[in-house]
C-alpha cells in the first residue's frame, strides 16, 4: 500500500498525500486521450475536405468554366 501513496512535503512542512494512478486508472486515461485525437482528427479532415471541395467550386464559377474540358 505504501506504493500506493505518494508523500510530498511542501517548504512549510505541510506534508501533502496523493495517491498514485493504477494501471487500469492510466490504459483508461490514454483510451480516452486517443478517442480524442482520432474524433479531431476525422473532424478536420471532413472540414479540410468540405472545403476542399468548395474552393474547387469557386474557382471554376471564377474561371468561367466547368473544369471539365480537355486540354488541347
Amino acid at each position: 500500500m505504501a506504493d500506493e501513496l505518494l508523500t510530498v512535503e511542501t517548504p512549510e512542512h505541510v506534508e501533502l498525500h496523493f495517491s498514485l494512478a493504477t494501471v487500469g486508472n492510466r490504459f483508461l486515461a490514454c483510451a480516452i486521450d486517443h478517442s480524442i485525437q482520432v474524433l479531431a482528427l476525422l473532424l478536420t479532415s471532413f472540414v479540410a475536405y468540405r472545403l476542399s471541395e468548395d474552393v474547387k467550386q469557386a474557382s471554376r464559377q471564377l474561371m468561367g468554366g466547368s473544369g471539365n474540358r480537355a486540354p488541347g
